[in-house]
């Protein structure tokens, strides 16, 4: 027997009513009440009715339309001790309890009151949890995916790997909400969802998908973040001219290029995963154009660099060797907008609001256009060279040149063979003092 049904036959007694043979008329409670609630406990036995349909179902029966208020009150004085014992059962167990776990998921010592501890009475346990883990919990739970398909899973407790009640979500939603300052987003949605894994699935899948972009990007492996790098660059290079592509060499420091592409990494997943369109097609034309000007900024970025050092020794004969190999770094900031904070409250900024990549539309991708195609069309003066331009160049140059040829073919040939033992590495020389005290100097060869 369940305790509302206990509690139900102390306050109405049921079994005196007119078809029993030792009926007490002296019972204020109505007889048409107690019909009613007898046939609630046996059906209840027998379907396992909810109390809460009974009432609804009973509540417009005509023979109670006289009497309605007088049988919800007798339902409400039903309803009011069964919860009074409850929450009496509750903070019994609550104080009674065991406490199972006094450390929080750094394995850090926390006690009972301590602030931003919050205590969970679960699976006749207690356990003590810093909210920052919960938090931590919910959101990967909440988060959770596979190939950027959103499968969120129910947030569970990690000492006995079952779920959370959802009483206990509720406690932990208000626990986040009036006592401390962080502002949880999907915890918010999720409540919003009434804890409803399915609602709040379907009603913020676009959502999900940032978040899971979001993770991807920032904690995946750097191992996988540096081959999505890779790939990025070479379906970049694919697109552009010769002299316009990335050209990284290998041997690259790993760490540092994951630093320097993630912001780029990124934007490519936006533009190719998001479910919201004005971010998919904001990410793709940013990323176009920031590598475009990452190029421009530097071309040689990447490239492979020989330090060579030269030396005299005690006949003065110069002799040049190897000191180490170093590679470009310089690159353009990702973010290297102009600042105007105390300005941008004032008016909006329509041309950094509408424009795109040199105008051009989202669609073009579909179509097969390259990322030249657009930049060829208004190229300056310094990017074209008409016909009549090139025969007046070449004219004058080869006049020029014909002279001077015969007196550098030799030091062509010797740097083409120096380059060729180098394997087309750029060297770059560098002053550097000896011990043998004697005049350094340094040669380059580009």
């Amino acid at each position: 027997m369940s305790a509302f049904a206990y509690i139900l036959k102390k306050i109405i007694n049921p079994e005196n009513n007119v078809f029993s043979s030792n009926f007490d008329n002296t019972d204020k409670v109505n007889v048409i009440f107690k019909l009613f609630f007898s046939s609630f406990l046996k059906e209840n036995i027998t379907i396992n009715k909810s109390k809460h349909a009974f009432l609804i179902e009973n509540i417009n029966n005509p023979f109670l339309k006289e009497k309605k208020n007088e049988f919800i009150d007798y339902f409400y004085k039903i309803q009011k001790t069964y919860w009074g014992f409850s929450k009496l059962a509750r903070i019994y167990k609550y104080k009674t309890s065991k406490i199972v776990s006094d450390m929080d998921m750094n394995l850090n010592e926390i006690k009972k009151g301590d602030p931003n501890i919050i205590c969970i009475y679960h699976k006749n346990s207690m356990y003590l949890f810093n909210i920052n883990d919960l938090i931590k919990i919910i959101n990967t739970s909440l988060t959770n995916s596979y190939l950027f398909f959103s499968e969120p899973l129910p947030s569970k407790n990690p000492y006995n790997n079952l779920p959370f009640n959802k009483s206990s979500l509720y406690n932990i939603y208000f626990y986040i909400k009036f006592n401390t300052n962080k502002y949880c987003e999907l915890i918010i949605k999720f409540f919003e969802s009434n804890f409803n894994i399915t609602l709040f699935m379907k009603n913020n899948m676009y959502l999900l998908r940032e978040y899971t972009i979001s993770n991807y990007v920032n904690s995946s492996p750097n191992n996988i973040i540096y081959d999505e790098i890779n790939t990025m660059i070479r379906d970049y290079n694919i697109r552009v001219k010769e002299h316009k592509k990335i050209d990284i060499a290998n041997g690259f420091k790993q760490n540092k290029l994951i630093q320097i592409f993630k912001p780029y990494l990124m934007l490519l997943f936006k533009s190719t995963y998001s479910l919201i369109p004005q971010i998919k097609e904001e990410s793709y034309n940013d990323l176009r154009f920031k590598l475009s000007e990452f190029q421009k900024f530097n071309p040689q970025f990447g490239r492979k660099i020989a330090r060579l050092g030269c030396k005299y020794n005690k006949k003065l004969k110069k002799k040049t060797y190897l000191k180490h190999y170093e590679y470009n770094e310089s690159h353009i900031k990702f973010f290297n907008e102009k600042s105007c904070f105390l300005q941008n409250h004032v008016s909006i900024n329509n041309y950094e609001l509408y424009t795109q990549f040199e105008g051009e539309s989202f669609i073009n991708r579909y179509i097969g256009q390259d990322y030249d195609t657009i930049s060829e069309t208004t190229s300056t003066d310094d990017d074209t060279v008409t016909d009549t331009d090139t025969d007046t160049v070449t004219d004058t140059v080869t006049d020029t040149v014909t002279d001077t040829v015969t007196d550098t073919v030799t030091v062509t040939d010797t740097v083409n063979s120096l380059v060729s033992v180098f394997e087309n590495i750029t060297f770059e020389n560098e002053n550097e003092t000896e011990e043998d005290n004697f005049d350094d100097e340094t040669d380059s060869i580009s």
